[in-house]
């Protein structure tokens, strides 16, 4: 096991570390606490003027015959004992085997809990529990999975890669966001730490996708407000004039793990109001924001018409993840898609406050068109998508409606 962090000048290959002496379940606190304080050695967990905390070295405790000092340390935790051995390079050296050796042993839990520790004296690294390693927020993009499949060079799959996608963590977010890179930006926004570039990476300019039939162009924007990291989505489908429903005749769409609508024709389903070819010119949204009840999400669907370009439907949300301090935060972790429904857990918030944060303003005073550029509407109208396929027309013919939003929210109808 690696790590990165700064040298000293009593040993320039070791980390000076502050200490986290965890009770013992042989030996109260108290008593431990007593006992290193007779020897100088107090129980420090943060720096002095900017300087790591280092035993003078007349420190009584570094007199101790090294039987003694192992000795002692059978009644401290494996990752403290840990921690001891990384202060200076005599007690590296005296207590390598015994504690660092016993570290490796004890197994993942216990060697992410003494990166913990070190972390804290990091402010430029974080802790990937799923690597089990310290990875460097200045090489952000090393650890961003699909800025490294658009370069030309491989490298073997991270373990935070794999979980994100086993976690279903993309259906619950998007493609290009990153478990890892959400801790990253929120621990150098905590640490007043440039994080731009982090928040890039998080987010993705405007992509366009031709399909059969129809044009998909997607963007997504991450910022921090309040503490909590926000991200906007928003999918754009531009549907041929000619046909009836303004929507795509092929997929789905992912809201979060609880809200998905597996075809188009479920947002009738789901009681979202969808007009016709002919009603778009003058139809207005009255349903506005609608709020998942199991997750900080905030959606909206709005459609509009571009004449003979095409008529096009507006999919936009509002993600609220929290402050990235803990991997089992409830706002990270309600966003998992692996997450089984019976461990769903409701959540309360004000109708319209993501949105608001992330925008600055009243969600009412969001205009959904209003993050298409002039040209990008353009290009929406002049690129043309491969023919709609023969014989395929979308209907809502078959598709009862279960569920009507009712004050923002998707509300079962009795009696379905």
């Amino acid at each position: 096991m690696s790590t990165s962090t700064s040298t000293s000048k009593a040993n320039p290959h070791l980390p000076q570390i502050s200490m986290d002496l965890a009770p013992a379940t042989q030996v109260p606190i108290a008593i431990l606490r007593q006992i290193f304080s007779l020897f100088g050695f107090g129980l420090a967990r943060h720096r002095t003027q900017g300087r790591a905390i280092t035993f003078d070295l007349d420190s009584p405790i570094k007199r101790l015959p090294p039987e003694l000092l192992l000795l002692i340390l059978d009644y401290v935790p494996v990752v403290s004992g840990a921690s001891l051995g990384l202060t200076c390079h005599s007690f590296y050296s005296c207590l390598k085997e015994r504690c660092l050796d016993s570290l490796k042993k004890a197994g993942q839990s216990a060697i992410c809990e003494f990166l913990y520790c070190l972390e804290r004296d990091l402010p430029t690294h974080v802790v990937c529990p799923h690597c089990v390693r310290l990875h460097p927020i200045p090489n952000a993009k090393e650890y961003h999975l699909l800025s490294h499949t658009d370069s030309r060079f491989s490298r073997p799959w991270l373990a935070c890669w794999k979980r994100d996608l086993t976690s279903g963590l993309a259906r619950g977010t998007y493609p290009e966001f990153s478990s890892i890179l959400f801790h990253m930006a929120m621990k150098a926004y905590r640490h007043s730490y440039d994080n731009v570039q982090v928040l890039k990476l998080l987010g993705c300019g405007s992509k366009k996708l031709l399909n059969w039939g129809f044009i998909e162009q997607r963007s997504a924007e991450a910022r921090i407000e309040d503490g909590s990291l926000l991200v906007r989505e928003q999918r754009v489908f531009m549907v041929p004039s000619s046909e009836a429903i303004p929507l795509p005749w092929c997929g789905g769409l992912d809201i979060c793990p609880h809200i998905q609508f597996a075809t188009m024709q479920s947002l009738h389903k789901y009681g979202i109001q969808i007009p016709t070819a002919t009603q778009i010119e003058k139809f207005e949204n009255r349903q506005g924001l609608i709020c998942c009840n199991y997750c900080y999400t905030e959606f909206r669907v709005d459609f509009k018409s571009y004449g003979r370009a095409g008529n096009a439907m507006f999919l936009t949300r509002w993600m609220d993840l929290g402050e990235g301090r803990d991997f089992n935060d409830h706002k990270y972790i309600s966003r998992l898609s692996s997450i089984e429904e019976k461990s769903w857990i409701k959540v309360a918030f004000q109708r319209g406050s993501i949105c608001a944060s992330f925008e600055q303003k009243l969600g009412a005073a969001f205009k959904f068109d209003s993050l298409l550029s002039h040209q990008e509407e353009k290009d929406l109208g002049i690129e043309k998508a491969w023919p709609w396929p023969e014989g395929i027309k979308v209907s809502f013919i078959g598709i009862k409606q279960r569920y009507v939003v009712r004050n923002g929210s998707l509300v079962l109808l009795l009696g379905i």
